[in-house]
C-alpha cells in the first residue's frame, strides 16, 4: 500500500492509467479555468472511488508570478483536504491551468509532480480546450493518464 494524502490505496492503482470525471464536475473545471485566466488555477478533484472525480474543489493561487506558475493557498487546501476526508472521499487529481498554452506538463510541473502520489490534469485553453493528465509510475518516469469525460459508472 502507499499513502495518499494519509489514506491508503494499493500500489496497483498506478497501473490503471485512468481518469473518469464526471461531466458536470470536468465542465467546472474548466469553467474555473476559463474565469481565472490569464492566471493558473488549481485545486482539487475528489471521489469516492480512486479513479473516478465526481467533486471540484477550487483553491486560490497565491504563486508570486501566477500567470505562469501555480501554488495553492496552504490554509484552503489543508481545509480541502479536512473536508474530502469527512466526506469519506480520496483526493483523486490535482489540477490546474495553462491559460496562454497547451495541456502538456511543463518542466515546472514535472518537478512538482515528483512530491505527489496522485494523477495531475493540466488544462490547457491555448488554441481551444484541451485536458490531459499525468503520474508517476512506480520507477518515477512520468505517463500520460487517458481522460475520460462523462457519467459515473458503476
Amino acid at each position: 500500500m502507499t499513502a495518499i494524502f494519509g489514506q491508503s490505496r494499493p500500489t496497483w492503482c498506478t497501473s490503471l492509467r485512468r481518469l473518469r470525471i464526471e461531466a458536470a464536475t470536468a465542465l467546472e473545471v474548466v469553467r474555473e479555468a476559463r474565469a481565472a485566466a490569464p492566471l493558473e488555477t488549481v485545486g482539487l478533484l475528489s471521489g469516492q472511488e480512486l479513479r473516478i472525480a465526481t467533486r471540484c474543489h477550487p483553491l486560490p493561487n497565491v504563486a508570486t508570478d501566477a500567470t505562469c506558475r501555480f501554488l495553492a493557498d496552504p490554509h484552503a487546501q489543508f481545509v480541502a483536504e479536512q473536508e474530502i476526508a469527512a466526506a469519506g472521499e480520496y483526493i483523486v487529481a490535482i489540477y490546474h491551468s495553462h491559460p496562454n498554452g497547451d495541456a502538456g506538463f511543463s518542466e515546472i510541473d514535472k518537478h512538482f509532480s515528483s512530491r505527489w502520489d496522485c494523477v495531475h490534469l493540466v488544462v490547457g485553453l491555448s488554441g481551444g480546450v484541451q485536458v490531459r493528465a499525468y503520474e508517476r509510475d512506480p520507477l518515477d518516469d512520468l505517463v500520460e493518464v487517458t481522460v475520460e469525460i462523462g457519467a459515473e459508472s458503476r
